[in-house]
């Protein structure tokens, strides 16, 4: 089922993907589907999420996966196919600029204010082309983006609001598009430039290994993905995050077999398999490795700890203890009134 949500008073009267560039218009999107397929086609600047499961994007050889825990952005007119295939229904919501709003939204904040007077459709001078990848949730952009889709959950959005508020989140966007330049400069290349297409590069690779949960990736294919030949993308690679494509390609495989073996029922054997290891002895030597228990060990330490928690939390408390417990109120009242000024240091920090 598919909603839409628009920023700005407008009437949809063309028959294409109402996620083309064509539309002129900002909006909202959520679509809920567990099995669902959109062919390559071209799309305005916008932000995906996904939420009670994943979405995958097929993007120029590249691909992404979005979750739970993540946001992806894509440009104006950049092409790209889609899908989610699922045991369970999965919600892609995703927030969607006209053209030339983000030009708009910089020109507001780069412009002097006597420019803006005489000339309040202002445009800036160049076009805001952001990093396209998977971003993890942060401070600045999700606040923006979760309260944009509650809303839409309960039906409570207005055209007035949400076009406020694409304001703000393209605003916020820009902020965190600028503070990624933190980290293109620990690249070791001489020209900023150069400095900002590997970075591009090496993320679309790091975005590629994210999605492929379920095989191994060979180091000429993940550099292909990044157009780049595999020492100089192995050596790149490893200067921006710290560890090479193959170490963060297993680590992050094992980190997945560990959330699947305490939140499903899956056998061992077939998470093992799923995620690409080559036999289960060398997953649970890997994951041993890492996690120092065995997967089986690990779930069943998991579900202990579990079960042990459930009880603490079930436990009616004691006659001895719901006896004590006025005598313990109380001491911590008095104690309360007598250092009063306590309270004085926390309304001075609030303030």
């Amino acid at each position: 089922m598919l909603k839409l949500h628009f920023a700005e008073k407008c009437s949809l009267s063309y028959n294409g993907c109402p996620m083309s560039s064509a539309v002129q218009y900002s909006f909202v999107s959520q679509l809920t589907s567990s099995n669902v397929t959109f062919a390559e086609h071209d799309g305005p600047l916008g932000i995906k999420c996904c939420f009670q499961g994943e979405e995958i994007y097929e993007v120029e050889g590249g691909r992404f996966a979005v979750d739970n825990s993540s946001y992806l952005v894509l440009n104006q007119g950049q092409r790209y196919a889609s899908s989610i295939h699922s045991r369970e229904t999965v919600e892609s919501f995703c927030c969607w600029f006209r053209p030339t709003f983000a030009e708009q939204v910089l020109g507001s904040l780069c412009t002097p204010e006597d420019r803006l007077l005489a000339d309040p459709a202002l445009l800036s001078k160049q076009p805001v082309l952001f990093v396209e990848r998977v971003y993890p949730h942060d401070a600045l952009v999700s606040p923006l983006l979760l309260r944009i889709h509650k809303a839409a959950q309960h039906g409570t959005i207005s055209q007035p609001w949400l076009e406020e508020q694409f304001h703000l989140l393209l605003q916020r966007l820009l902020q965190a598009h600028r503070n990624i330049y933190r980290e293109v400069e620990r690249l070791p290349a001489i020209r900023q430039a150069t400095r900002l297409e590997l970075y591009r590069r090496l993320h679309r690779a790091k975005d590629y290994l994210d999605a492929s949960w379920e095989t191994p990736v060979t180091l000429a294919e993940v550099a292909n993905v990044a157009s780049l030949s595999p020492h100089h993308f192995l050596r790149q690679f490893r200067a921006l995050f710290h560890e090479t494509p193959h170490q963060y390609h297993r680590r992050k495989r094992l980190g997945r077999a560990r959330h699947l073996l305490v939140t499903t029922e899956q056998p061992v054997t077939e998470i093992c398999f799923s995620l690409g290891f080559e036999s289960l002895g060398s997953f649970s030597w890997l994951f041993h490795q890492y996690f120092g228990l065995s997967p089986r060990q690990y779930r069943a330490e998991h579900a202990r700890h579990a079960r042990i928690l459930k009880l603490a939390v079930e436990e009616p408390i004691g006659a001895s203890e719901a006896n004590a417990a006025p005598h313990a109120d109380a001491s911590a009242d008095s104690g309360a009134r007598g250092d009063s000024n306590c309270y004085e240091d926390v309304g001075k920090i609030g303030a």
